[in-house]
């Protein structure tokens, strides 16, 4: 004879609704659902132990998230690599030891990937017999400091910054733990999950 699955309680129905609107972070979904903040971690690691609610979550996740194509993920890598390229660019790379510009061909694809262009002119040094014609290359870099700002937004996003604050420490374990049991929930290495009461 199975046994019946008990229903989903109100609250750990909206916990479930409010999980993707607070980048999965089981202690801030709880207390936007309605959930006491008093303890709210704790309260949310107990939900996302009970393999009703990871079920729940997974379902909900696939109807929530975008159906991204691995035309989409690599397009987004890209992106990503575009704003390292520049955020942590080294002039460095594009002149030599003795101060000259490298050619082109000699620079490392991320060194010009930031930049945004060279302008080249020619300017006559030197008066008389002694006057040369010397060229003249100016190097024009995008924006680093928005670049660097673009990339701790999304660091901040993704749960890297800070590490060391107790928040987003706090969050990032709630990141680790929940992916653990939404794997469970997706049918990879499944097991019985306790109950959890709401």
């Amino acid at each position: 004879m199975s046994q019946r699955i008990r229903p989903l309680t109100p609250l750990q129905e909206r916990f479930v609704l409010e999980m993707p609107k607070h980048n999965l972070i089981g202690a801030k979904a709880y207390i936007a659902a309605g959930g006491s903040p008093k303890a709210a971690r704790q309260s949310a690691h107990r939900y996302m132990a009970d393999e009703r609610i990871r079920l729940a979550l997974a379902e909900h996740l696939k109807k929530a998230l975008p159906n991204e194509t691995q035309e989409d993920i690599d397009e987004n890598g890209k992106i990503l690599r575009e704003i390292d390229r520049i955020a942590f660019s080294d002039l460095g790379d594009i002149y030599n030891e003795d101060g000259t510009l490298k050619p082109l061909s000699e620079m490392p694809e991320d060194a010009r990937r930031a930049l945004s262009g060279i302008e080249t002119s020619h300017v006559v040094m030197g008066k008389g017999e002694d006057a040369e014609l010397v060229t003249v290359q100016k190097v024009k870099l995008w924006n680093k400091n928005h670049a660097l700002e673009q990339r701790a937004k999304i660091a901040k996003l993704i749960g890297y910054a800070d590490e060391k604050a107790p928040e987003r420490r706090a969050a990032i374990e709630d990141m680790a733990e929940f992916m653990v049991h939404f794997m469970q929930g997706m049918g990879v290495g499944t097991g019985k999950g306790g109950a959890a009461n709401g």
